[in-house]
């Protein structure tokens, strides 16, 4: 089983296996000391590695040996961590405690207990207690002292005569000595080298040595000043200290891939995930890109992948999980640049105006830079700003955008969205609060509202919740439903199309462009849902939509899009077998709707209406000519009709001229009709005549209106030049 979320050393045992193979090492370790013990009565071993790299599993793997062992004899061990103390008098004490209670309570060791007692109890209180001596100059004090014929010196050669007897030699691991301020790590040194040296008594160290020797070289004796603080200075001293070094084995790149598939297979097993190629590829990106330098040690993977396992269920299927990941790596072992990204949401998922550039029209080598400038003032060392830029770039379209030097298309926002990457505006937040953030809708619970929909159950809670998340975040739930759809043979299209006809009088028309409306937002995704109706459903499905309040207005724009879409989009070709039917129903549709509202004054009626008109116009143009030329005589004019496609063109924040397109005239109205219908009315004007400055009033529209078509008939009459 893969345990990621502690830190315990690996011993080689069937709870905490082996999975780099320093079994091997460790055993080499112990043999090594065996043949050490013959040279030297006693010597210090140092195993030398970065932090997390797995020395302190070592050690435990190389005591277990010694422990083992079948050679004549049997080696005792004693472990002392020096990080537990917090007093060098303290360090003192601990260090004679551990080296008594490691030897055996036998009665053959009882003479060798009592002498190495005695010495650390007339050694113990020296560090504290001889006045004018500091605590860190304790054992130089003692050392001078051992010469001459004191009770110290008699008791440390009675301690060396029991030990010398004894036929085990006694191993002292002393773990996490890097970690010491300097005044604590020269006293540890002091009292092994000065003190410690005892008969049968050896030393295995462990530490990383970059950090050893800055710890070093900031102590009196060994930095010193000017030419003396050089790092070999502290490097000597270390080699002064330990007579044999061993290197903990390379974490390679072999066994490095080994345990990131190891703890990526555990972590995706128990999540409950199922990754694609497409997210496999995009974790690899970024893992070979620039995760793969980092994660190198056991510790550092164990750790990232220990916070995935951890932290991924507070937001489970809410967000991507290969981006989740990700995210999560830049928040472990970059937490400031983490911090930084959500200052930056609105440019990283294109919901600041520019998708791919910012605002200020920057090249993309200006846009490198300036995320580089960020990187680095988030405190990413120098080293590592490209790195972690080239992460970034798999999880944000802008920042790829820059780093490749090329725009990429809406097609790669759109994907993001669909996979809940945190590069989507809608998906943002939650990587950052570790749940759906307020006033965000969760998918999970579209998921169940779907689900509901797809057996009839409109009343359900979860649909009630729908309508209220489709009436309040139209486009939100609008994509994740879409995003639910895609792929879906069996989404109940039908059920869905219902639901938004029923909230369509209940969801804001928006503000002046139809584009930002939430209202258009229903519309363009209505229309993508009709090429999964059967065709015998149309009939009946359209009359129900329209008849609903308001309802006529989503069905006259869906099935005036899937006209064009039938058309152009491959992916809608299925309408095409039902088109012209949903056309003609849709005719009747809005001509009963114009029935009643045709009575209203044309400058009264409401932009919805008017839109019915253009889209009755475009899928059955004859039927809309009949309509309007036979209603002339009881309800709109055909100068109303005209007046109400004059524009105003505006330069300056004030009116610079009217406007009307012929060619919208005749398309609409047909233009030869207008003018042999209004004939009188377009005669030239008796005395001057000036159009209004503005259109201020119905009035001014309307004579704005017959003065340009005036004019139309004006240049219709006029012989071509050169004739």
């Amino acid at each position: 089983m893969v345990k990621l979320l502690g830190d315990d050393p690996v011993d080689g045992t069937p709870e905490f296996p082996d999975l780099l193979s320093r079994e091997r090492y460790a055993k080499e370790i112990a043999n090594l000391l065996w043949r050490v013990r013959k040279d030297s009565n006693s010597s210090v071993l140092a195993l030398v590695g970065p932090w997390g790299s797995g020395k302190t599993s070592v050690l435990e793997m190389v005591e277990r040996e010694l422990r083992s062992s079948a050679n004549e004899g049997r080696w005792l061990t004693a472990n002392f961590n020096p990080w537990m103390y917090n007093s060098v008098a303290a360090l003192q004490i601990a260090f004679f405690g551990e080296l008594h209670a490691a030897l055996p309570k036998d009665e053959q060791w009882k003479t060798a207990k009592d002498r190495l007692g005695e010495l650390g109890k007339k050694l113990a209180p020296l560090a504290s207690l001889i006045p004018g001596i500091d605590a860190s100059r304790a054992i130089d004090f003692v050392a001078d002292t051992l010469a001459g014929d004191t009770g110290i010196a008699e008791t440390k050669r009675r301690a060396e005569e029991a030990l010398r007897c004894a036929k085990s030699p006694m191993l002292v691991v002393v773990d996490d000595l890097d970690r010491l301020t300097p005044d604590e790590l020269l006293f540890v040194f002091k009292l092994i080298r000065l003190v410690g040296r005892l008969p049968n008594i050896y030393y295995l160290l462990s530490f990383d040595e970059r950090t050893m020797l800055d710890v070093l070289s900031r102590t009196e004796l060994v930095g010193g000043t000017g030419t003396n603080s050089t790092p070999n200075r502290a490097r000597d001293y270390l080699e002064k200290i330990v007579q044999i070094r061993l290197d903990l084995p390379i974490f390679g790149e072999y066994q490095v891939l080994e345990m990131v598939n190891r703890a990526l297979g555990f972590v995706i097993e128990s999540s409950g995930v199922a990754l694609d190629e497409s997210d496999l590829e995009r974790f690899q990106t970024a893992f070979s890109r620039h995760l793969q330098e980092r994660l190198n040690t056991p510790r550092a993977i164990n750790r990232y992948f220990g916070q995935v396992d951890a932290l991924y269920g507070l937001i489970g299927k809410e967000v991507d999980f290969v981006d989740f990941m990700l995210v999560t790596w830049l928040r472990t072992t970059e937490p400031l640049a983490y911090q930084m990204l959500s200052r930056h949401k609105d440019e990283l998922t294109g919901t600041s105006g520019k998708l791919y550039v910012n605002s200020k029209q920057q090249t993309h080598a200006q846009v490198v830079e300036i995320w580089k400038t960020r990187l680095r003032e988030s405190d990413v060392a120098e080293n590592h700003v490209d790195g972690v830029l080239a992460v970034l770039a798999v999880l944000f379209v802008p920042v790829k955008s820059a780093t490749d030097g090329m725009d990429y298309g809406e097609k790669w926002a759109k994907e993001i969205g669909e996979r809940r990457g945190v590069g989507s505006a809608d998906y943002f937040d939650r990587y950052f609060s570790f749940g759906v953030p307020e006033g965000d809708v969760a998918d999970l619970q579209v998921e169940a509202a779907l689900a509901a929909l797809s057996v009839g159950e409109m009343d359900a809670p979860e649909v009630l919740f729908l309508r209220s998340a489709l009436t309040n975040e139209t486009g939100l739930v609008c994509r994740k439903i879409a995003s639910l759809v895609q792929g879906n043979p069996v989404a109940p299209a039908e059920a869905i199309l219902t639901l938004m006809a029923e909230c369509y009088s209940k969801i804001p028309i928006g503000g002046g462009q139809a584009q930002l409306s939430s209202r258009r937002t229903i519309d363009l995704f209505a229309a993508d849902l009709l090429p999964r109706l059967a065709a015998a459903t149309v009939p009946v499905l359209l009359p129900r939509l329209a008849h609903v309040p308001e309802g006529i207005y989503l069905v006259a724009n869906i099935v005036a899009r899937a006209s064009v879409d039938a058309r152009s989009r491959p992916d809608h070709a299925p309408i095409l077998t039902w088109i012209s039917e949903a056309q003609y129903i849709v005719s009747g549709l809005i001509q009963e709707r114009l029935n009643v509202v045709h009575r209203v004054r044309l400058e009264l009626i409401s932009a919805e209406d008017w839109q019915l008109v253009w889209t009755w116009h475009h899928i059955d143009h004859a039927r809309w000519t009949v309509w309007y030329r036979n209603q002339l005589a009881d309800g709109w004019s055909l100068i109303d009709l005209v007046a109400k496609l004059v524009q105003e063109e505006w330069h300056s924040g004030n009116p610079s001229r009217h406007l009307l397109d012929m060619a919208t005239v005749d398309s609409l109205l047909g233009l030869e009709y207008v003018l042999e219908v209004l004939g009188e009315e377009l005669l030239p004007a008796q005395g001057p005549f000036t159009l209004p400055a503005s259109i201020e009033s119905w009035q001014d529209r309307q004579i704005v209106a017959k003065e340009l078509l005036r004019q139309q008939v004006v240049a219709q009459r006029r012989p071509a030049s050169g004739a």
